[in-house]
């Protein structure tokens, strides 16, 4: 588990971190909770979500992602196959990122626990 909560990452962080995360073939659980992510650093860890083959576990709760952000991981999930858990609280998604993430779980068999 990579356990990075309450530390400022912003979106900056999130961009680095989300180069990082295709390449990243034993990481289990990434924990981003509280971290002051955007828009702008989600959207980059979600295309790296459609890349990465081992993450099971991606907490992004308590951050101010928004509805734009909520739809690329929607489309990020249509890809992914090895996501299990993904924590979404507090992230102010809307009602877009929701219809987003909703109809990829007409096809992704692996997320159980939203």
């Amino acid at each position: 588990m990579y356990c990075v909560q309450f530390n400022q990452l912003g979106d900056w962080g999130a961009m680095i971190l989300a180069d990082a995360l295709p390449r990243a073939t034993t990481l289990a659980e990434l924990d981003l909770q509280r971290n002051e992510l955007g828009g702008a650093g989600t959207c980059k860890i979600a295309f790296a979500l459609s890349l990465n083959t081992s993450l099971e576990s991606l907490n992004l709760s308590s951050n101010a992602i928004g509805c734009h952000a909520g739809r690329e991981l929607g489309r990020a999930l249509e890809r992914n196959k090895t996501l299990k858990s993904l924590w979404l609280g507090k992230t102010n998604i809307g009602a877009e990122g929701l219809r987003s993430i909703s109809h990829a779980l007409r096809t992704n068999s692996s997320l159980t626990e939203l």
